[in-house]
């Protein structure tokens, strides 16, 4: 698998990391999609896989899955703030435009933004209902060291994670989302989350719940 990472303090800096290839028992297209964000006491940690699925995709050679290695994070031009997205094209939407204003944080809040982004792309390509939770975009904040977490719909609602110190997107119901109830906490540093985060986006990958009785 491929991830990158996000870290630091306010201004934060990029990273990309890349494990080594292992042998899956199931079909390439199963491997998840997943997120993860830490605050730790002297900084930030964002960190994403990079794969983009779309099923069904009609080529040339006809129908079937086609897929994609992507960069999911991004970074705005004062370093302040990073963001991750997981779900399809609304979420991809919605965190490109997060990408075109200006000045994030300023004239209007943070929420604000995501909210705005969010309900911008729900009505650019939306053609149904959107269950909760299945496109999302989640932000870090150097500055405030708060934590976000959009759900884009018709109507984005935004959530703050900060006084849990953590957050995870994409495919939360993985067993790799229980590794923070036992490894986490606020007092580690930004040089101990990096391989956690790692170490989270490595387990998604490797034990996938929702395939793990195949």
């Amino acid at each position: 698998m491929s991830a990158e990472m996000v870290f630091g303090n306010y201004p934060l800096s990029s990273s990309r990391l890349k494990t080594e290839p292992y042998n899956s028992p199931y079909p390439e297209w199963r491997c998840m999609t997943y997120q993860v964000a830490f605050r730790g006491r002297d900084g930030m940690v964002i960190a994403s896989d990079r794969r983009e699925i779309k099923i069904p995709q009609t080529t040339n050679s006809g129908v079937g899955v086609q897929r994609n290695m992507l960069r999911k994070i991004s970074v705005d031009v004062s370093g302040q703030f990073a963001w991750a997205f997981a779900g399809t094209r609304m979420a991809k939407l919605a965190a490109r435009n997060l990408e075109k204003i200006p000045y994030l944080g300023e004239n209007r809040t943070i929420q604000e933004h995501l909210e705005e982004s969010g309900n911008r792309a729900w009505e650019d390509c939306a053609d149904g209902p959107v269950t909760a939770d299945s496109e999302t975009v989640l932000m870090v904040d150097g500055n405030t060291k708060n934590i976000l977490r959009a759900s884009v719909t018709r109507s984005t609602d935004v959530s703050d994670f900060s006084d849990e110190g953590f957050c995870m997107a994409g495919q939360t119901y993985n067993l790799a989302s229980l590794i923070p109830e036992m490894a986490y906490s606020e007092s580690l540093g930004v040089d101990q989350l990096i391989p956690l985060a790692a170490y989270m986006l490595y387990i998604a990958n490797r034990v996938d719940s929702l395939y793990s009785s195949y």
